[in-house]
């Protein structure tokens, strides 16, 4: 649920336009994930997966 929330809000900045504010979401999602994987609610391979969705993402919106 924590993780979607800040997809979500991630959604929500872009539809406002706010593509700076989207891409501090994924940035905060992916750190969020991070903490999942060390306590192991998330797979690795999930985790994996997902991290490099969200750099597409960041990197797609104009993020480093």
């Amino acid at each position: 649920a924590a993780l979607g929330a800040h997809l979500r809000g991630a959604e929500q900045q872009l539809v406002r336009g706010r593509r700076a504010l989207a891409v501090r979401q994924i940035e905060i999602f992916v750190r969020l994930l991070n903490v999942f994987e060390n306590n192991g609610k998330v797979t690795p391979a999930a985790a994996a997966a997902l991290r490099a969705e969200a750099g597409r993402l960041t990197r797609v919106l104009g993020g480093v």
